[in-house]
C-alpha cells in the first residue's frame, strides 16, 4: 500500500479522538519515521507536527529515551501490541510518568509500521492525583485547583530544588497552615514529603535503567551529600516494598485508551494482576460476545468462558511466563468457532508485572483451510499405502472417509459415514459392542485405541479390519477423532 494512503487512512480516522486530547498519537513506519503525528508532541518534546512528519527518526525525537524504548519497538516490529509505562522530561521542566501503547500495522502478514499513543498517568497513584490534561485538575472546586496546582509546581522543581512551604504559599495567594492543613488531609504526607517522593520516583527510574549513578542523582536532585540521599532513597525503596498496589481503581481516567479501544482492529484486553478487567478494545467486546457489557473491574472468569487450561495459562504469565495456545468455543447459534490467544506480563517503568496483555484472533477459517489441507494428504498417503483414512467431528458432526476406507467396506464414492450406518457394518453384535464402548471410552478417557474386527461389507462379503483411533481434545473435551482402517483377513 503506497504511503499516501497510509496517510490518507491516518487523516480520516484521526480526528475526532486526536485533536480533543493532550494524549499524543502518531504512526511511525518500519523505517521509524514519523508519517503522522497530532499536536500533544509539541507540548510534550517542543516539536510541532510539521516538523516531525516525514521528516524525524524517532531516535531523535526519544534521545536517551531511544536505547529504553527499543525492546518495545522491536517487539511492535516483530507484530505484537507492547503497553508499557515510562517517564519523560517536558519542556517545561515537568516530569511526567506516562503509558504507551504501540500496536503493529499489518497489512498482507507484513509489519508496516506502528502507531503509537501515549498517555500521561499519575506517577503516585497511591495519592491519588490521577490522570489529567496539562493545566486542568478534577473538578472546579477552588481548593482542588490549587491543590492541583501545588502538585505541578512540585513536579516542575524536582531538578530545582524544593521551592519552600513559604514561597509555594505566595505564589498561589493562600496561607501556609491552610495549605499544610490541605495537603495534608488529601496526600497524608507533608508538602516536603510529597516533594522527596516525586524526586524519589525520578532516582528510581534513571538508576534501575542505569543512566545515571546514585552519586550523579544526588547532584542533580541538589542533595547536600551523596550519603544523604542514599539514606533517603533507601527508605522509599522499603516502604515501596511494603505498599500493595490495588488495581481496582475507582475512578477510570476519561481518555485512556479511547483512540486505541475504539480505532484499533485488534482484539485485545488489558487485566490486572487480580485477573480484572482495566479495559478491553471493541474488536475484543465484539469476538467475545461482551459488545454491551461495561468490563471495566469485573473479573475475566466471570465474563466469559476460561477453560481450566486457559485459567493455568494466566496464572503463569502472572509470573512471568507467556502463553500461545488456541481454544475452541461454540457460538450462540451452535456454530464453532476457534480463538489462538496471545498472553504476556505487561510491567511498570520498575519492571513489577502489574497484570496482563491478552491479544485473540479468530481462526476458525484458518482451522478450516487445515482441515482440507489434512484430509487431502491424509487421502494421498492413504492411496499409496493401502490403509484407510477416517476423522469424525464431535463438534459439527461430519465425517471423513478416504477412498482406500471406502473400499475395504465396499460402499460408492459417495458414501457419507454417518455413526449409526458405519456401526451396522459390524459383523456381529459383540463386535458392535466393542465398537461403541471403545469409542465411548476415548471420548472420556482421551486414551487411543487399536481394536481388530469383523465386519460384513456393503457387498455382503466377511473381512477381518484392523481400526486405530486417536482423539484431539480442546478445552477438556474430545473434538476430534482420527484413524486409521486397515484390512487383514487372512487368505
Amino acid at each position: 500500500m503506497p504511503l499516501a494512503t497510509y496517510n490518507k487512512r491516518l487523516i480520516d480516522m484521526a480526528p475526532k479522538a486526536i485533536e480533543h486530547t493532550s494524549n499524543m498519537v502518531a504512526y511511525w513506519d518500519k523505517d521509524l519515521i514519523c508519517r503522522f503525528a497530532n499536536g500533544a508532541y509539541f507540548k510534550w518534546f517542543g516539536i510541532r507536527p510539521e516538523d516531525m512528519i516525514d521528516k524525524i527518526h524517532i531516535k531523535d525525537l526519544l534521545g536517551h529515551l531511544f536505547e529504553k524504548n527499543l525492546k518495545y519497538i522491536n517487539g511492535v516490529l516483530a507484530g505484537k501490541v507492547q503497553v508499557f509505562e515510562k517517564m519523560i522530561d517536558t519542556p517545561d521542566g515537568m516530569v511526567r510518568n506516562t503509558r504507551a501503547i504501540y500496536t503493529p500495522e499489518i497489512i498482507d502478514n507484513i509489519v508496516c509500521g506502528f502507531y503509537a499513543y501515549v498517555s500521561d498517568i499519575d506517577p503516585i497513584d497511591i495519592d491519588g492525583i490521577g490522570t489529567v490534561p496539562f493545566g486542568q485538575c478534577h473538578t472546579s472546586n477552588p481548593s482542588d485547583q490549587l491543590l492541583y496546582d501545588v502538585e505541578q509546581e512540585l513536579k516542575s522543581n524536582l531538578l530545582k530544588g524544593f521551592p519552600g512551604l513559604s514561597a509555594i504559599a505566595k505564589n498561589h495567594n493562600v496561607s501556609e497552615s491552610k495549605l499544610k492543613r490541605d495537603f495534608k488531609k488529601k496526600h497524608n504526607k507533608s508538602i516536603f514529603l510529597f516533594y522527596r517522593h516525586l524526586q524519589m520516583e525520578f532516582a528510581e527510574s534513571y538508576i534501575k535503567d542505569k543512566i545515571y549513578t546514585k552519586n550523579q542523582l544526588a547532584m542533580m536532585l541538589n542533595f547536600s551529600n551523596p550519603s544523604n540521599f542514599s539514606s533517603c532513597y533507601n527508605k522509599y525503596l522499603g516502604n515501596s516494598k511494603k505498599k500493595l498496589v490495588d488495581h481496582n481503581i475507582k475512578d477510570k481516567p476519561e481518555q485512556l485508551y479511547d483512540f486505541f479501544k475504539t480505532k484499533s482492529m485488534v482484539s485485545m484486553a488489558i487485566l490486572d494482576k487480580n485477573l480484572c478487567f482495566w479495559d478491553a478494545t471493541e474488536k475484543w467486546k465484539l469476538v467475545h460476545g461482551l459488545k454491551n457489557i461495561e468490563l471495566f473491574g469485573e473479573h475475566i472468569h466471570e465474563v466469559q468462558p476460561t477453560s481450566d487450561n486457559l485459567k493455568n495459562s494466566l496464572a503463569k504469565c502472572l509470573a512471568g511466563a507467556e502463553y500461545e495456545g488456541e481454544e475452541y468455543y461454540l457460538g450462540e447459534n451452535g456454530s464453532p468457532y476457534w480463538l489462538r490467544w496471545n498472553i504476556s506480563p505487561w510491567y511498570a517503568a520498575n519492571e513489577e508485572i502489574k497484570g496482563l496483555l491478552i491479544i485473540t484472533e479468530d481462526i476458525t477459517h484458518t482451522k478450516k483451510d487445515q482441515k482440507d489441507q489434512d484430509i487431502e494428504i491424509l487421502s494421498r498417503a492413504s492411496e499409496i499405502s493401502r490403509v484407510g483414512t477416517w476423522t469424525r467431528s464431535f463438534v459439527d458432526g461430519t465425517a471423513f472417509w478416504s477412498k482406500i476406507s471406502k473400499e475395504i467396506f465396499e460402499v460408492p464414492t459417495d458414501f457419507i459415514p454417518e455413526l449409526e450406518t458405519v456401526m451396522s457394518f459390524y459383523k456381529n453384535d459383540n463386535d458392535r459392542i466393542i465398537a461403541e464402548t471403545t469409542l465411548a471410552s476415548i471420548l472420556e478417557t482421551g486414551k487411543p485405541y487399536d481394536i481388530q474386527l469383523d465386519i460384513l461389507t456393503h457387498k455382503g462379503n466377511t473381512k477381518t479390519i484392523r481400526v486405530i483411533g486417536y482423539p484431539d481434545f480442546s478445552n477438556g473435551k474430545c473434538v476430534k477423532v482420527s484413524g486409521t482402517f486397515q484390512e487383514i483377513t487372512k487368505i
